[in-house]
């Protein structure tokens, strides 16, 4: 936008740049938003500029990520613990949100952000050169993105590994209910050999099974999960991206409904994991100190559901 001549506009544009900010300013701004890259996108961008380490030392944890609440994620859960030398942590301070805040915190790459001459190894001293870091322009000066990343393992480990191990362990897991597939991209960065379970329930039944709870979060405090739309919005989400990537992941995709009625092959899934699994696990009820109190839903609660979750809903065999 050309700049003004007439000293009247001159003063309007910059009482409203004082009220607003430059206008060239919000459109970097937007552009920015429009450009901001996936997870995915920012993790290929690291493993493209920068070598990131080898995980060594390390037995592979198992994430269970069901495709919202109520989807019997704890039965998954603790099919897999019947293992006995692996801890599988459960939603494990759910509300802090850990693996969300911290894979978001990446997406800062792109193709050529954070600029190179940002990283240490650009001062590395020059052995003809007698200048020091204190003679530099070293504004933004930051650690190699290969420490960056080894921190990132390292929080997970100390946090989940170095406990189990403690508690008598050898492996380590935890179940989740609201990560989708960028999330399980973050932790199979971080882990390429981890295991992945991703876990759905027909949504009507789920919801159903939800109903009475009707306070919990997506991201606490600012996304409560009041009503059927909103439930039914997180399924699908997660849902869409666990149907569509979990080969990327070597994942398995395992319906609650063949769980429960035996049609999970669990010999396959000892395979897969790497450890036999009992089946009187599934066999034997286990509930929580506040039972959930099932009644009909309503035929306007169907509706509401029924209108976000399909196609996904029908294609899966859940119909109305």
């Amino acid at each position: 936008m050309p700049a003004p001549k007439d000293p009247l506009s001159k003063k309007l544009i910059t009482a409203l740049e004082s009220l607003f900010g430059k206008y060239s300013d919000h459109m970097t701004h937007r552009r920015s938003l429009k450009n901001m890259p996936s997870i995915n996108q920012a993790l290929a961008s690291i493993s493209s500029r920068w070598e990131i380490a080898p995980l060594t030392e390390h037995k592979p944890p198992v994430f269970i990520l069901s495709a919202g609440w109520r989807s019997g994620s704890t039965l998954l859960q603790r099919i897999v613990l019947s293992g006995e030398n692996i801890l599988v942590w459960g939603e494990p301070y759910a509300h802090s949100d850990y693996i969300r805040k911290m894979a978001d915190s990446l997406r800062i790459f792109q193709n050529d952000l954070p600029r190179d001459q940002f990283f240490i190894d650009h001062y590395q001293p020059d052995e003809e050169s007698s200048q020091s870091l204190s003679d530099l322009w070293v504004a933004n000066l930051y650690p190699m993105p290969s420490d960056l990343i080894d921190a990132h393992r390292q929080f997970f480990i100390r946090l989940y590994e170095t406990p189990a191990i403690n508690s008598g362990y050898q492996r380590w897991g935890l179940k989740e209910v609201r990560l989708s597939i960028d999330y399980a991209q973050y932790l199979k960065f971080l882990f390429p050999d981890a295991k992945f379970l991703f876990l759905y329930r027909n949504p009507y039944d789920a919801y159903q099974s939800y109903r009475s709870f009707r306070a919990w979060y997506d991201v606490w405090p600012t996304s409560p999960v009041f009503t059927p739309t909103d439930f039914a919005k997180i399924w699908k989400k997660l849902l869409d991206s666990f149907i569509s990537q979990h080969q990327s992941l070597d994942g398995k995709l395992i319906k609650y409904e063949d769980l429960i009625t035996g049609n999970l092959d669990l010999s396959e899934l000892s395979g897969y994991l790497g450890f036999p699994v009992r089946k009187e696990t599934i066999e034997t009820t286990v509930t929580g100190g506040r039972a959930s109190k099932k009644t009909e839903l309503s035929s306007l609660e169907k509706k509401l559901i029924q209108r976000v979750v399909e196609p996904t809903a029908s294609q899966q065999g859940y119909y109305l």
